[in-house]
């Protein structure tokens, strides 16, 4: 880890605890626009984690969790370097929605970015070139937004060598989530996607959303980096890890009616293949579509928002086995 760290024109030497603006462009008005960066770092040697949040402007949990983390450091106990970007997106966190409001991009199918393109994208290039690989490990934090519930999952991607595999799912197990999503690269433009493919360990922490920032979720998240950092000896204490494991790939059902949508089941509810786990109703109260489940599974995500539109999300089922840890 060098003494000096080093963000596009910003530098952090050891031992030093900085929050600061990275400016990459500017609006209309002339007024700077980029991301929030918050650094811790350590006088100890050890690894460069980086956090980030709000990649998605209406996911608020984790940048709450970045900032209290960084409040509390202490730069002389630390190993390694602490990077939090707390928002990425802050044109879609200034209007609340998921997708930047200027240029309606969904800036998680972007990445690495381009830095002549769209905002969202030149955005997406300096997070990616100026930060992202110069740390050594990347935790992606996100949220169920305004639409959805998510219960704490985290996601590791099956990309690259063995080894770069064994590093990521190390890194997921260490979080302490018990529920584990295991993909491939299906999302690319995504930041664990990406991240994995310019070979740095990258996961994605979800949990929480409903359009809320509750107390019991920014602490969840809290947790879950923490307990990374403790894994890896950049803090004292031991992580708090699961003795077992769900392991739940699956996917979203989408609609194909818009109405009101509403379910009775609860996150981590167990249904059967083609149970009914959710309906969508017309302005009159009549069932237009049921929702029902594709596989045997665990509910890992619902919708939560009532207004629906055909073509969204409405429940997340995952095929699961359970793992002993060890």
């Amino acid at each position: 880890m060098p003494d000096v760290l080093k963000f596009r024109d910003i530098a952090i030497a050891s031992g030093e605890k900085k929050k600061t603006y990275m400016a990459v462009t500017q609006t209309p008005g002339g007024q700077p626009l980029g991301f929030p960066l918050m650094v811790v770092n350590g006088k100890k040697n050890g690894p460069i984690l980086l956090v980030d949040g709000a990649v998605h402007g209406d996911e608020y949990e984790s940048g709450e969790a970045i900032r209290a983390i960084w409040r509390d450091l202490d730069p002389g106990a630390l190993a390694g370097a602490f990077v939090g970007v707390p928002v990425i997106n802050v044109p879609a966190f200034e209007a609340g929605r998921r997708a930047n409001p200027i240029d309606g991009i969904n800036m998680n199918r972007i990445f690495p970015g381009k830095l002549e393109g769209f905002i969202s994208e030149q955005l997406a290039y300096y997070f990616y070139h100026e930060i992202l690989i110069k740390c050594d490990m990347v935790i992606d934090m996100h949220g169920g937004g305004i639409a959805l519930a998510i219960s704490p999952t985290v996601i590791y991607r099956e990309i690259g060598s063995d080894e770069l595999q064994a590093r990521a799912k190390e890194l997921a197990y260490a979080t302490g989530v018990d529920l584990v999503w295991k993909g491939g690269g299906k999302w690319g433009g995504s930041i664990n996607v990406e991240g994995m493919r310019a070979g740095k360990p990258t996961i994605t922490v979800e949990l929480g959303g409903e359009g809320r920032c509750l107390d019991e979720f920014v602490l969840a998240q809290r947790k879950a980096i923490e307990n990374v950092m403790k894994y890896y000896k950049m803090i004292h204490g031991e992580p708090e890890l699961p003795k077992e494991r769900i392991i739940a790939p699956g996917t979203f059902g989408f609609s194909t009616k818009g109405g009101l949508f509403r379910t009775t089941k609860q996150l981590r509810d167990l249904v059967k293949k083609g149970e009914v786990i959710g309906t969508i109703s017309d302005l009159f109260g009549e069932i237009v579509e049921e929702i029902k489940a594709p596989h045997d599974g665990i509910i890992v995500s619902q919708r939560t928002f009532p207004t629906i539109h055909a073509g969204e999300w409405t429940v997340y089922v995952g095929t699961y086995r359970i793992e002993k840890a060890g």
